[in-house]
């Protein structure tokens, strides 16, 4: 129930700001976290406003390429590539992808995660030659991982994106077999054991 889960959060952030104040990183932590939430219900102009003031916080008060910022840019990105902003959030994934190719070895699926969301930034500006291969490549690695939270739901979104690749492509280039790319995927999406979409993903 996402109703509940913005109320419990908001007391969460409350509590909080008592707790640490208004300019601490653990602060922006219960805000970056009530943002996803707001996110995920789609109540995209108050999520903005919430990440907007988190990623304030942790660039003052949390030292460069520290996880936690990573964390907020590609929650925030993601919430510009659903508000069609690719440009704006391309700029905020690419900086969590570079954070996170210092904190990660290659093939890490936080790695891909970042890698899958920069694809669906080229898609949204219409560059689908570059997009493919970030989309395909990143997909492979998140279907590899096992299904321990948050990944049943990184899997979905990860293939949506893919498909949704296919899917514009054959819309710009009718007739050169991107329809039945995009078909071929769907049957993949449709064999997953759960496909529920929602949870926060941290």
């Amino acid at each position: 129930d996402t109703d509940q889960a913005e109320r419990f959060q908001r007391e969460s952030v409350a509590i909080s700001r008592k707790l640490f104040g208004d300019e601490h990183p653990d602060f922006a932590f219960y805000v970056e976290v009530l943002a996803d939430i707001l996110r995920v219900k789609r109540d995209y102009a108050a999520s903005e406003v919430q990440f907007r003031e988190a990623l304030r916080i942790q660039r003052a008060t949390l030292p460069v390429g520290h996880p936690g910022i990573a964390l907020t840019l590609c929650h925030f990105g993601h919430l510009m590539v659903q508000k069609e902003q690719p440009a704006e959030a391309e700029t905020l994934i690419q900086e969590c992808l570079d954070i996170r190719r210092k904190l990660f070895l290659p093939g890490h699926w936080r790695i891909a995660q970042a890698e899958s969301l920069l694809g669906a930034c080229r898609v949204g500006q219409l560059r689908f030659e570059e997009a493919e291969p970030l989309l395909v490549r990143s997909c492979a690695i998140i279907s590899e991982q096992p299904d321990h939270n948050p990944l049943p739901q990184i899997k979905v979104e990860a293939l949506q994106r893919v498909i949704d690749l296919y899917d514009a492509w054959d819309a710009a280039e009718p007739g050169k077999g991107y329809a039945e790319k995009a078909a071929q995927w769907r049957v993949k999406l449709e064999a997953l054991p759960s496909r529920d979409a929602g949870a926060t993903v941290p």
